[in-house]
C-alpha cells in the first residue's frame, strides 16, 4: 500500500503542469482523458528506460530528470499565460534584459518560491523511492508497456476524434504526435528549445547576404524635398484602450491632447503579439508571410542612411534581436544604465538633436514603456501596488499602474516633439508600440501580459500617431490630407515602413505605394496577420 500511495504522489507531482493546464482550459472529461493519457506517457517512459538500466530506480531519476525542468518552465507560463511554452515565449526569455527579468520575478516571486519547495520535494521523493525495493521484471515491464501503449491510443484517438482536425484530410498520426506529445509537457520544453536553436541557425545563414543588402535609394530626391529631423519612437507593451487620446474615460494624455497637428489612429494593429515577434517586422520591411526578410535585408537605418541621412538610435530597452547596432552612425544604449526610466531618454535626445551636422537627422528611439518603473510624481492612479499573481483580486491596481505608465508615455512623448519643433524646421515624428498587454479583459478574465497563444485584441490593438511641425504640415499638405483620409482605416505595423519612407519622399527600388498611409494608393489591410512561432496566423480583428 505505502508503495502505491508513494508512486500515485510522484505522478501527481510530475504532472503538475498538466493538471494546472487542464483546469485551467478543460472540462472535466477532457481534462480526465488528457491527464489519463499523460499518467501512460510517465510510465511509458520509465518502462522503457528501465530495460536500459534494469532498475526501476535508476529509471526513475533519468525520467524524473526530464519531467523535472520542464514542470518548473511550463508551470510558470501556465500561471502567467495559461498556455504551455511556445517558441516566442522562450526567445522572449533568450532576449530579455535584467530589468525585465527583476519585474517579472518580483510578479511572481510567490510562485517561484512554490516551485523551489516543490523541487526541494521531488528530490526527497526520488531519494526516498530506493526504499521502496522495486524489483525490475522483465515480463511485468512488457505488459505495463502493452497496456500503457493500448490506453494512450484510446485517448488520443478521443482527443483526435473531438478536434477540428479530424476531417481536415491531415496526416493525423503526425499531426496526434506532435500536437499530442511533443508540445505538451514533458516533451514542450525540449521540442521549443530546439525551434528556437533551429530559427537561430537558419537567421543566421541570411546576415551574409544583409551585409551585401542595399535598398538602391534614388539619388534624384533633394534635400530641400526631404525633412530636416524625422524621430521614430517604438513603444513597449502599450494598448490603445488605455489612451485618452483614443477615447480611454481617464485622462491618461493629458500632455499629447494638447499638442497641434496630431493625428492619432484607434484602428491600428501590431504583427505581432511579443517583442521578439514584433519588433524585426516594425523596422524592416519583412512581413508575418515573409519573416526572414528582416535577416537578409537591412532596418530603416539603412534606408535613411542611403538616402543621406545621420541616423541615430536612442535605445531604452535592448531589443537588438537583428544584431544590428552597427547600422546607425551612433547608437545610445541608455539600458545599460545600472537604473533608469523613459525619461533618460530625453537628455540623450536633446543632446543629439542640438548636434550641428551638415546632414538631416533620423532618430530611432526605442522606449521601456510597460516593463520600466514610473517615479513617484507620475503615480497619479492609487492604490497602485499590484501584483500579478493575486490574479483577478488586484485587477484595479494593476490597471492603476498601467495606467500611470501611460501617462509617463505621454510625458515623455510631449517632451521629444516640443525638443524637435523648432522654428521653420521640417520635422515630424511617427509612434507606434511593439504590442499591447492583456489585463484581465477577457469573458473568463483569466489572461494578464502578452503573448498568449490566441492573441487577443488587447495585445494586437496598440496605439500609433503622427506629428509634425507647422512647417512641415504647411510644405506637405496632400501627406497631411491622405493621412486624415486614413485616418479610421485598419492599419498595421507593416505599413509603416513605406509609411515612413513616403513622408520623407525617400523613394527606393522596393517602395510600395499600396502599403503608405499616407498615400493616395493606400489600399486598406483585409486582414491583419500576426507572426507567432515562425508562422503567419490570420487575426479576426473584430474579436
Amino acid at each position: 500500500m505505502k508503495k502505491k500511495a508513494f508512486l500515485v504522489l510522484a505522478v501527481f507531482l510530475f504532472l503538475i503542469p498538466d493538471l494546472l493546464f487542464n483546469y485551467i482550459n478543460n472540462s472535466f472529461l477532457e481534462a480526465l482523458v488528457i491527464i489519463l493519457s499523460k499518467i501512460t506517457i510517465f510510465l511509458i517512459l520509465l518502462s522503457l528506460i528501465s530495460f536500459l538500466t534494469k532498475s526501476y530506480y535508476r529509471s526513475s531519476i533519468i525520467v524524473g530528470s526530464v519531467y523535472l525542468f520542464s514542470m518548473l518552465g511550463e508551470t510558470t507560463n501556465i500561471v502567467v499565460l495559461k498556455q504551455y511554452l511556445t517558441m516566442d515565449n522562450l526567445k522572449a526569455l533568450v532576449y530579455t534584459n535584467t530589468n525585465e527579468s527583476l519585474e517579472f520575478v518580483s510578479n511572481f516571486k510567490w510562485l517561484f518560491f512554490s516551485l523551489l519547495l516543490f523541487l526541494c520535494f521531488i528530490i526527497y521523493l526520488i531519494k526516498e523511492s530506493k526504499r521502496l525495493n522495486l524489483k525490475f521484471e522483465i515480463s511485468k515491464n512488457f505488459k505495463i508497456l502493452g497496456i500503457c501503449f493500448f490506453v494512450l491510443l484510446i485517448c488520443i484517438f478521443i482527443r483526435l476524434k473531438n478536434s477540428e482536425q479530424f476531417d481536415s484530410g491531415k496526416n493525423l498520426l503526425k499531426y496526434s504526435f506532435k500536437q499530442y506529445i511533443l508540445k505538451e509537457h514533458p516533451f514542450n520544453l525540449y521540442y521549443r528549445t530546439y525551434e528556437v536553436f533551429y530559427y537561430k541557425r537558419k537567421t543566421d545563414n541570411l546576415k551574409e547576404k544583409r551585409h551585401k543588402f542595399s535598398f538602391q535609394v534614388t539619388k534624384s530626391t533633394s534635400k530641400t524635398e526631404t525633412p530636416d529631423i524625422v524621430v521614430f519612437v517604438i513603444g513597449e507593451g502599450m494598448r490603445s484602450a488605455q489612451w485618452n487620446l483614443n477615447g480611454y474615460h481617464r485622462m491618461t494624455s493629458p500632455e499629447l491632447n494638447k499638442i497641434k497637428n496630431l493625428i492619432s489612429y484607434k484602428n491600428h494593429f501590431s504583427n505581432g503579439n511579443s517583442t521578439s515577434a514584433s519588433i524585426p517586422l516594425i523596422i524592416t520591411e519583412a512581413t508575418p508571410e515573409n519573416a526572414n526578410l528582416s535577416f537578409s535585408e537591412k532596418s530603416i537605418l539603412s534606408l535613411y542612411k542611403e538616402a543621406g541621412y545621420e541616423t541615430n538610435w536612442i535605445s531604452s530597452q535592448n531589443i537588438f534581436y537583428l544584431e544590428n547596432e552597427n547600422e546607425p552612425d551612433h547608437i545610445f544604449k541608455i539600458f545599460e544604465k545600472k537604473s533608469h526610466t523613459d525619461l533618460d531618454v530625453l537628455p540623450v535626445l536633446k543632446s543629439v538633436a542640438a548636434h550641428k551636422s551638415k546632414k538631416k537627422k533620423f532618430i530611432l528611439i526605442n522606449l521601456i514603456g510597460n516593463h520600466g518603473t514610473v517615479p513617484e510624481s507620475f503615480k497619479l492612479f492609487k492604490p497602485n501596488a499590484a501584483n500579478a499573481i493575486e490574479g483577478i483580486k488586484s485587477k484595479n491596481a494593476l490597471i492603476n499602474q498601467y495606467d500611470n505608465k501611460i501617462l509617463l508615455q505621454d510625458y515623455v512623448l510631449s517632451q521629444i516633439i516640443k525638443c524637435i519643433d523648432l522654428k521653420d524646421q521640417k520635422a515630424f515624428l511617427m509612434f507606434t508600440a511593439d504590442h499591447g498587454v492583456n489585463l484581465y479583459d477577457t469573458k473568463n478574465e483569466t489572461l494578464f501580459g502578452y503573448g498568449s497563444s490566441n492573441p487577443t485584441k488587447y495585445e494586437l490593438n496598440i496605439p500609433m500617431f503622427f506629428w509634425g511641425s507647422t512647417n512641415y504640415c504647411n510644405i506637405y499638405k496632400d501627406k497631411i490630407e491622405q493621412l486624415k483620409a486614413n485616418q479610421t482605416k485598419r492599419t498595421v505595423n507593416n505599413n509603416l515602413f513605406y509609411t515612413l519612407s513616403d513622408l520623407s519622399n525617400i523613394t527606393y527600388k522596393g517602395f510600395l505605394a499600396n502599403k503608405s498611409f499616407c498615400n493616395s494608393k493606400f489600399k486598406e489591410n483585409e486582414f491583419i496577420s500576426v507572426y507567432m512561432n515562425g508562422s503567419s496566423l490570420k487575426y479576426n480583428y473584430r474579436n
